[in-house]
């Protein structure tokens, strides 16, 4: 697979295209990809996830990606290195560029696609009209202006990030550094046993269920179930995988164990759950006509 190199530290491309001009690719560089307009579909690891005006995705080196126009699109990129973000001139103590940069891994925002709220994307929207029109007349690799505006981007989304996985203020890093072990590792039974978990945090295991009802504001074990069974709702609809596979995937005995733990936290089986949505998307689409 081809695998696209960037020596600049910074790249910003505002393009308004009919097809996507690259094929599915990795690359050597963090990549932020905003919709200015248009829609279609973002391809990223075998995920596709429709796009409209005003989304945004973050885009790792390790992320194969290609982006399916069906509607004239224009795309900003904002493309960068790690050199970037520690560029002695840029960097500041109290930017914390390491956090920030995880973001690009985190699961949590490539599995469930993010749901941005007005807010988020009018400031999106906001930030990236400046820094295309400080890309106009700035040496962009020097302009901490434009340094600042591209880590309020960053600075949004884990704000989103943290507002949806209900993290509380007290202990942060520790409960952000728990949450990325528990979405990595969410495929595999073994390694997100209460034991150890708390033995990898070192946390008493006798605890560690006060603990974390303390900072999560729910049991471990209901926020292990929900997000487990949001990322196989996901797959389901992406109509992608088979049962087989998503049951291989997450550790199941067979298709027909994954059937049952659907059913037990949803209500419904997942072909049941494939037709309702269809329904409901159907519906949504062609709306009965009034009459007059």
């Amino acid at each position: 697979m081809k695998r696209l190199k960037q020596f600049e530290n910074l790249v910003i491309e505002d393009m308004e295209i009919d097809e996507f001009h690259r094929p599915p690719h990795h690359q050597n560089y963090y990549e932020i990809a905003f919709i200015f307009k248009g829609k279609g579909t973002a391809i990223i690891n075998r995920q596709e996830t429709e796009y409209a005006s005003q989304d945004l995705f973050l885009l790792a080196p390790e992320d194969l990606h290609y982006f399916r126009i069906e509607e004239k699109t224009r795309f900003v990129f904002i493309k960068f290195n790690e050199d970037y973000f520690i560029n002695a001139r840029l960097k500041l103590e109290n930017t914390n560029i390491a956090h920030l940069l995880d973001l690009f891994s985190s699961s949590y925002l490539k599995e469930i696609p993010p749901k941005w709220t007005p807010q988020e994307r009018s400031f999106f929207c906001t930030a990236l009209s400046q820094i295309l029109q400080l890309k106009k007349y700035l040496p962009l690799q020097d302009s901490s202006a434009v340094y600042f505006l591209i880590a309020g981007i960053l600075g949004c989304i884990d704000d989103h990030q943290k507002a949806q996985t209900a993290v509380t203020g007290t202990s942060g890093s520790r409960t952000e550094i728990l949450l990325h072990y528990l979405h990595q590792n969410i495929y595999y039974p073994e390694k997100i046993r209460i034991r150890t978990v708390a033995q990898h945090f070192h946390i008493s295991e006798n605890y560690f269920g006060e603990w974390f009802r303390k900072n999560f504001e729910c049991s471990y074990k209901n926020y292990i179930d929900r997000y487990r069974t949001a990322l196989i709702q996901n797959r389901i609809l992406l109509q992608n995988f088979t049962l087989e596979e998503i049951a291989d995937e997450f550790s199941f005995t067979d298709s027909s164990h994954l059937s049952r733990y659907f059913l037990h936290h949803t209500g419904l089986r997942p072909k049941a759950f494939l037709r309702k949505k269809e329904k409901k998307n159907a519906s949504q689409s062609h709306p009965p006509s009034s009459e007059s």
